[in-house]
């Protein structure tokens, strides 16, 4: 038997005057068996947790306004859920599915372009001249992209 034994698992662990016994080996086969066990079901478990959390990715960069009628077309990595513009003290947001991006300002929202999303495009047409999404200028966005469907 043996007479000393592991901290975490308590395993046995033979001196040279101990005497080996076959059942040491047995329990020690099968606190490892358990403990393994308990490894793979905590991981399945995060695994089907993490699943359940979705997947999005976020990009940002720039893109230069036509100042045209016909408005700009901006690419994304992937299909953007959300848009989110900047430009001189505007925010403009695009919501996938709406077919209008609202502006905001300091004082009140405002409609400002018609949109029209395409796979990984959005197409932005402006509502009048003093369009704060695409005016020839560089505008700023961020935007949150649907990772599960690249």
């Amino acid at each position: 038997m043996a007479s000393n034994h592991t901290t975490h698992y308590d395993l046995s662990q033979w001196q040279p005057t101990d005497e080996v016994i076959r059942t040491d080996f047995n329990a020690d086969n099968a606190k490892i068996d358990a403990a393994l066990n308990a490894l793979a079901e905590g991981q399945a478990a995060l695994t089907a947790e993490v699943a359940k959390k979705g997947n999005c990715r976020i990009q940002y960069g720039t893109y230069r306004g036509t100042a045209t009628s016909k408005g700009v077309t901006v690419t994304f990595e992937g299909p953007p859920l959300l848009v989110v513009i900047g430009y001189f003290g505007y925010r403009t947001i695009l919501l996938r599915g709406d077919n209008r991006a609202v502006s905001l300002t300091g004082s009140a929202p405002f409609d400002t372009a018609t949109i029209t999303w395409s796979g990984n495009s959005v197409n932005i047409r402006p509502g009048s001249d003093n369009e704060p999404t695409n005016s020839s200028a560089d505008y700023y966005f961020v935007a949150l992209l649907d990772a599960g469907e690249e």
